[in-house]
């Protein structure tokens, strides 16, 4: 029988300072049993246990989050970490991409708090949709400042390009050019009218495509270098706050323009190590070797430390480590303690004489009268005046 999974997405909207607040979500999160939960517009620069124990209702949690800019905005999140397993944290400037595993199932929840302004939101979904080839159950949640529809917003009937990217996933990139797949086509076409031997054919094939990425896409290094400096520029005068709202718009695309740029370069080495595994992988050759090294540097202990002594022969090293671990998790004998450094207060020989010395006649009859007749009581109630009717005074 599968175990639900409960969680919330909330927008905290004044933040996490107010107490009332944070015993809201913490009687939230014991009457639904979440899992987890999400928060929006938290307003912390800064998130540590002590916030989240005034949260969460029990020490059983993992926390993450990002800072808020300013007095605006902050993502935290908080799962138990009892129940899910094998969390993973991926984090953008406004969404974390949390994975983990439950109930033997593998999900990613995303977070979401998108920003106000359209050319940011049309950043934020093409980095959304970077996290979609995800093996499993994806939900996302959170604020997306975004309709779903025109009649939701006064006086509009048609979609804005937030909205249509956002729905329709159009994400307008370079990296996916409309005219390559035609390409390809047609220089195909052209190869296998020059050869009969498809090695050529592939080697001319290749070689287009590489003329053809330099003509469209220049050079991306050089590309990423010039949009770094636009943008540095351009963030120096917002700080200073010198720029229109039309000068911000276009440091959002500056923005959106060299996140795109480095992920075609990451997609760039992502193939070309593809290539390099697919054609010598497991062939005897250079590339095999280097590969082989690299995991007996990483897997190979070449000496030890224990305490000031450093041991390099094999057999030393095996010992060692066999004892360490052996010293781990034996169970010892006996407890070791001390207590010679405690400072207890002492009696006397004489004063512990007196407390083992049997009792006299004389010390219980003194006792007796000096009781008052009805200042105590005795067993059962009854108080000193029955030392009158036994005949003793």
């Amino acid at each position: 029988m599968s175990l639900p999974l409960y969680f919330i997405s909330w927008n905290c909207r004044g933040g996490l300072f107010n107490s009332r607040k944070q015993k809201f979500i913490r009687q939230m999160v014991s009457t639904h049993d979440l899992l987890f939960i999400g928060l929006v517009e938290s307003k912390r620069e800064i998130v540590d246990n002590f916030l989240i124990n005034n949260l969460w209702p029990n020490l059983d949690f993992g926390f993450d989050w990002i800072p808020s800019t300013g007095a605006s905005g902050g993502l935290v999140f908080i799962w138990n970490s009892i129940l899910i397993r094998n969390v993973t944290i991926t984090k953008g400037s406004r969404w974390i991409a949390f994975d983990f595993v439950f109930d033997n199932i593998r999900y990613r929840h995303i977070l979401v708090y998108a920003s106000n302004v359209t050319s940011e939101r049309l950043l934020l979904w093409q980095e959304l949709s970077h996290l979609m080839g995800f093996i499993g159950t994806i939900f996302i949640s959170g604020d997306f400042n975004e309709t779903l529809s025109p009649e939701d917003r006064w006086n509009s009937t048609v979609f804005s390009p937030s909205i249509e990217g956002f729905l329709l996933g159009k994400i307008h990139s370079r990296s996916h050019h409309e005219e390559f797949s035609n390409f390809v086509t047609e220089s195909w076409g052209l190869v296998c009218l020059n050869s009969q031997n498809l090695i050529r054919r592939l080697r001319e094939l290749r070689q287009a495509i590489k003329k053809w990425n330099s003509e469209v896409f220049g050079d991306h290094n050089k590309r990423i270098k010039e949009l770094n400096q636009e943008i540095l520029v351009k963030e120096i005068a917002a700080e200073s706050g010198l720029l229109t709202e039309a000068e911000k718009d276009d440091l959002s695309k500056l923005k959106s323009d060299l996140w795109t740029a480095e992920k075609r370069v990451d997609s760039l080495w992502v193939q070309k190590s593809r290539e390099k595994w697919n054609v010598e992988g497991d062939r005897n050759t250079k590339f095999f070797h280097s590969v082989a090294s690299t995991h007996y540097r990483n897997n190979h202990i070449s000496s030890i430390q224990v305490e000031d002594n450093i041991f390099i022969e094999p057999k030393d090293i095996r010992f060692h480590i066999r004892d360490f671990f052996s010293s781990l998790f034996s169970k010892s004998d006996r407890v070791v303690y001390d207590l010679s450094g405690l400072n207890f207060s002492k009696i006397t020989g004489p004063q512990a004489d007196l407390l083992t010395r049997p009792f006299m006649e004389s010390e219980i009859f003194g006792a007796l009268c000096s009781c008052g007749e009805k200042r105590r009581q005795g067993l059962m109630g009854s108080t000193s005046i029955f030392i009158g009717e036994l005949g003793l005074l």
